[in-house]
């Protein structure tokens, strides 16, 4: 029977990792997963935070529109009252301005 050489890295080729060398590069890998994982992380909750923003401001537009086809359908019913007066005495009707634009990416 023949003895096991003392180091056994002699009869493992080069590409070949083993013991300390394993668990360093095991490391190495787990420390760029993590810092790619917290990059990731860092980018999705700077996401959540615009998702919000935006939110509040699509949320703030529509109530603007809400309020604006409310006061739309008082001024038709303003126009409908004036046009059928016919004593005259009625008061001319004025027109609800419309909400200001939303933003470019906001979908109304």
């Amino acid at each position: 029977m023949r003895a096991a050489p003392k180091d056994p890295s002699r009869n493992m080729g080069p590409d070949v990792l083993w013991g300390g060398r394993l668990r360093a590069s095991v490391d190495d890998v787990v420390g760029r997963l993590r810092s790619d994982s917290d990059a990731i992380a860092l980018h999705i909750e700077r996401l959540a935070d615009e998702c919000d923003r935006r939110a509040v401001q699509t949320d703030a537009y529509a109530q603007q529109w809400a309020a604006y086809d409310q006061a739309h359908t008082n001024y038709v019913g303003q126009v409908n009252a004036y046009n059928a007066d016919t004593t005259g005495a009625a008061a001319k009707p004025t027109a609800p301005a419309t909400p200001a634009r939303p933003p470019a990416w906001a979908e109304f």
